[in-house]
């Protein structure tokens, strides 16, 4: 017993060293222009259910519900699809491991209109939720809510710096809105078509434009 324990602790440092060498690869490569997006059409429906399938173990883990809004039309889209659904499940992951006996709501829309052709998709949660005084730090690189979440829930502080500038490559962005002991709720809007010459972002240095909140 004793053995399968040290197991279980060997393998979960493993997985995290293994994540936070993955986040800061994937960082120092944005930060560097070496990041290619890979653009590609595909049904966006069904990378919904791809997430949502991912994520059921981590929602039930804490005994949270999960809820998806989604209208079953969304169509066929031009983007990356591995780097959206990265940064979803960034999202989908940080709900879960901050909410307890809750619920999740993923809601995903396009909208489409003069200004555009939009992938909007939301992530509501009724967890812990953040202080007003510690959002600026969330989409900082090492960034957490504060020291206490560091402490109690683990994490590298790298998962929501990285999605961030994610969907920045992909036109958009992420943003919050939160409370504290009331839950959270992140936003990220991308292009929901991107040509070749949108994909291009040569001289990119890092800074990622600022959705309003949602």
């Amino acid at each position: 017993e004793h053995k399968k324990l040290d197991l279980q602790r060997i393998n979960a440092a493993g997985k995290h060293l293994l994540s936070l060498v993955t986040d800061v690869l994937d960082l120092s490569k944005i930060e560097s222009n070496f990041i290619e997006l890979k653009i590609e059409e595909f049904d966006l429906n069904e990378m919904v259910r791809e997430i949502v399938a991912n994520v059921q173990p981590m929602v039930a883990e804490n005994s949270n519900r999960l809820a998806v809004k989604c209208r079953n039309d969304l169509g066929i889209v031009l983007t990356d699809q591995t780097k959206l659904r990265q940064a979803a499940l960034n999202l989908m992951s940080n709900a879960a491991k901050f909410t307890q006996e809750g619920s999740i709501t993923l809601s995903v829309q396009r909208r489409k209109s003069q200004a555009g052709d939009w992938i909007e998709i939301q992530v509501q949660d009724s967890g812990i939720g953040i202080a007003q005084s510690d959002m600026g730090r969330l989409f900082q690189n090492f960034g957490q809510a504060n020291r206490g979440t560091s402490t109690k829930y683990g994490g590298t502080g790298l998962g929501l710096a990285l999605s961030q500038k994610l969907c920045a490559l992909m036109g958009g962005g992420i943003s919050a809105t939160s409370e504290l002991g009331h839950g959270s709720c992140f936003s990220i809007r991308v292009l929901a078509w991107m040509s070749e010459r949108q994909s291009a972002y040569d001289g990119f240095s890092g800074t990622v434009p600022q959705l309003a909140n949602a």
